[in-house]
């Protein structure tokens, strides 16, 4: 960010776009807000009811418990990979029936009478190949599985990595149709509006960015600000998938890996747009890169500390969002007194957001069926404080750079009508030099002119006389020549006032006819 602008003078008073981002924040809390729980008992296939009883089984030998979902994996067991297996006994039924799974620990499995039970997506991934029924369900996404007429035992399997420490939700069974009811539900609360939001604030962004660019602005707040964006797009794209793009032991640490890639360019575009990228921040960014990456590699390389470091890169983005926080708070008259503080409630939802999916873990918070992480929501909170901040800090900063355009065009039309002034002065001055160099050089001539012609001539009457040479005749002779010449003189000094006309009446017509029969 450059000094000018740093120096931007906001305009005062809220705008509409601040007000419709906090009619999108009060929005997004109501979303947010724990639906109605599916009530029902086992009592049918006509009608949805919930599977809450089941018997684990870990993969070491443990001995088989039962448990009601959701359950709590012990502290223990939340480390490296998870093998654990779920049974269920479904309701005896005649016909097909759906299956709803609305979120588990890690990847899984789902068996039907030990066979893999039909998946049925709620969109295709384009990205990836076809998979297969056997293939790991992304432990993030609400699936729907078609279970044979007479299935008699129901097994969900978990094969990955925790990222919450609870094992497998509460099944909801019964007529397909109604089921896929509900998992739209859960898709489209859980996954569609926020990635359409991201959408649209990565457009909103995008466009600034372009029109910055059309208008030759530099902003790298912007292109921190877009590169955030697609890092967004590219977590939705990759944390929704209903299968497993990568192998279990991989996907967690790409999640994370996509959460550190969207965390530091926000933090990165926050300190730009607050005029405070420097060296010290650039080498923390590049010591924190450094970090993650290393972690991230150690929990590949040591599957045992792969949740250890995983939950170490999120505490270590948590800290670069709290000092953005703190950044923004001290120095949000930089940007505008409202703008300031709608960057600070971003960040402010967002760390509210990281507390409660904290206490979720530590089990403080119940878990639900439509259970979301409020961390996401405060990423997207903030992406959208940032786009109205940073979309309103361009256009003033176009139209500062307008109003500067203007004030140099009429500076330097004053400029030249003062150069164009100061010419004419300077000509005029020429010209009365000029004229005052012609009045002098006048003068000396008719002064010459006197000395050596009716000067000599009245030296000689003089000597005439006082030899007695000239006769009274021959001196009024001389005196009357004497007398021509000075009137010839002065005609000559004022040729243009009493000599002309005279010229005019004898045939001598014009000043340039005259002159060349005075020179001649």
């Amino acid at each position: 960010m450059t000094d000018r602008g740093r120096c931007l003078r906001p305009r005062s008073g809220p705008r509409p776009a601040a007000l419709l981002l906090w009619l999108l924040i009060l929005a997004s809390l109501w979303l947010l807000l724990p639906g109605r729980s599916m009530a029902g008992r086992i009592d049918g296939c006509d009608r949805l009811s919930r599977l809450t009883q089941a018997q684990r089984h870990w993969q070491d030998g443990a001995q088989a418990e039962s448990v009601t979902l959701p359950d709590r994996v012990p502290r223990e067991r939340f480390s490296g990979l998870t093998r654990a297996r779920y049974r269920f006994t479904p309701p005896a039924c005649t016909q097909e029936t759906g299956l709803l799974l609305p979120h588990t620990g890690a990847a899984y499995r789902v068996l039907a009478d030990g066979q893999p039970a039909q998946r049925i997506a709620p969109a295709d991934t384009w990205w990836l190949p076809d998979p297969t029924d056997d293939s790991l369900t992304n432990p993030r996404v609400p699936v729907l599985y078609r279970l044979p007429a007479g299935t008699q035992e129901v097994q969900v399997l978990l094969e990955g990595s925790l990222f919450i420490p609870v094992g497998s939700w509460a099944l909801t069974i019964g007529p397909i149709e109604e089921v896929a009811q509900r998992q739209a539900q859960l898709y489209r609360r859980s996954i569609d509006w926020t990635q359409s939001a991201g959408l649209v604030v990565t457009v909103v962004g995008t466009i600034a960015l372009m029109l910055a660019v059309v208008r030759r602005q530099r902003h790298p707040s912007l292109v921190w600000f877009t590169l955030a964006c697609a890092a967004w797009v590219g977590r939705g794209i990759y944390s929704t998938a209903t299968t497993l793009p990568l192998p279990a032991s991989l996907f967690e640490s790409g999640v994370a890996l996509l959460v550190f890639l969207l965390g530091l360019p926000l933090a990165i575009a926050t300190l730009h747009l607050l005029g405070r990228w420097n060296p010290t921040w650039r080498r923390l960014s590049l010591a924190t890169m450094v970090l993650v990456l290393g972690l991230l590699g150690l929990g590949l390389w040591r599957p045992e500390l792969e949740v250890t470091c995983r939950t170490t890169v999120y505490q270590a983005m948590l800290l670069w969002m709290l000092a953005q926080c703190v950044m923004a708070l001290r120095h949000r008259q930089v940007i505008g007194h409202w703008r300031g503080w709608l960057l600070v409630a971003g960040y402010a939802a967002l760390l509210a957001g990281a507390c409660r999916d904290f206490l979720l873990v530590q089990g403080v918070f119940s878990v639900q069926d439509d259970m979301q992480s409020l961390l996401v929501w405060g990423y997207l909170v903030l992406l959208m404080a940032m786009a109205v901040v940073g979309a309103d800090h361009v256009m003033q900063a176009l139209t500062l750079t307008r109003d500067l355009n203007q004030m140099l065009e009429q500076k330097v039309a004053e400029r030249s009508a003062a150069l164009e002034r100061s010419y004419e002065q300077q000509q005029q001055d020429r010209i009365g030099q000029a004229r005052e160099r012609a009045r002098a050089e006048e003068r000396e001539r008719i002064v010459r002119e006197m000395h050596d012609g009716i000067g000599g001539q009245l030296m000689t009457a003089l000597r005439g006389v006082e030899r007695g040479a000239f006769s009274q005749e021959r001196l009024a002779e001389l005196l009357q020549e004497s007398l021509d010449d000075l009137r010839l003189i002065i005609d000559a000094t004022a040729a243009d006032t009493r000599l002309l006309p005279a010229l005019a009446a004898c045939g001598i017509a014009g000043t340039r006819g005259w002159r060349r029969w005075a020179s001649s």
